[in-house]
């Protein structure tokens, strides 16, 4: 089904390429499958393109953080915060 998803979000990219919901489902899809520094990639276009959605910027930041604590040893397990 992620599957299935991250291609309609490319479709509708390929036809509208400045969509939000496209980019913010593709930053979630790349968040929920571990990969943060796609969808940091994905999100960060998404606040560039829309710089007043604060849904873009509040998934941004999540993405940050995980990507920055994913680069970093870890002391204590880590708590996966639930994107929107």
């Amino acid at each position: 089904r992620l599957r299935d998803a991250e291609r309609a979000y490319e479709a509708v990219l390929r036809r509208w390429p400045q969509s939000l919901p496209a980019h913010i489902g593709l930053g979630n899809l790349a968040y929920t499958r571990g990969n943060y520094a796609q969808a940091v990639t994905h999100l960060r276009t998404a606040t560039h393109l829309h710089p007043s959605s604060v849904s873009a910027r509040h998934n941004l930041a999540i993405a940050e953080r995980a990507a920055k604590s994913a680069s970093a040893p870890s002391r204590h397990p880590r708590t996966k915060t639930k994107v929107r």
